[in-house]
């Protein structure tokens, strides 16, 4: 729109899909926007306040797929949700504690060495 020399915008993307690009650009380097599940292959999923049964359904139903071929699911929200109802680990955590929480899962994966050190030194 600024091309346009209009200040005005209509649409979700800066409040939804550009952030979620950012974060994962600078994060992990340029990745993809919808994690890659694999039925068989992936492990665990983690749905940290996001509810894709309700805003992706497609995602959701790789969710699913990956759980009914073994991968455990994991949901961490404040509200029992669809997917927390579907869960095998339902993390009630209160609101606003998420930074609590990241850090707690920082300091333990830093202190036990669970982090690819080569990725990160690089």
């Amino acid at each position: 729109m600024n091309q346009l020399g209009s200040p005005n915008s209509a649409g979700f993307g800066q409040v939804c899909l550009g952030p979620r690009l950012v974060s994962e650009a600078v994060t992990f380097g340029i990745g993809p926007a919808t994690a890659d599940l694999q039925p068989g292959l992936t492990k665990a999923v983690v749905l940290w306040s996001y509810r894709p049964s309700s805003s992706n359904v497609p995602t959701w139903k790789k969710v699913l797929a990956a759980r009914r071929a073994g991968a455990k699911l994991v949901v961490i929200d404040p509200i029992r949700t669809i997917e927390a109802e579907k869960a095998d680990l339902w993390l009630q955590i209160r609101r606003g504690t998420d930074p609590v929480l990241t850090l707690g899962l920082l300091r333990h994966i830093i202190a036990t060495g669970c982090y690819d050190r080569d990725f990160v030194e690089n």
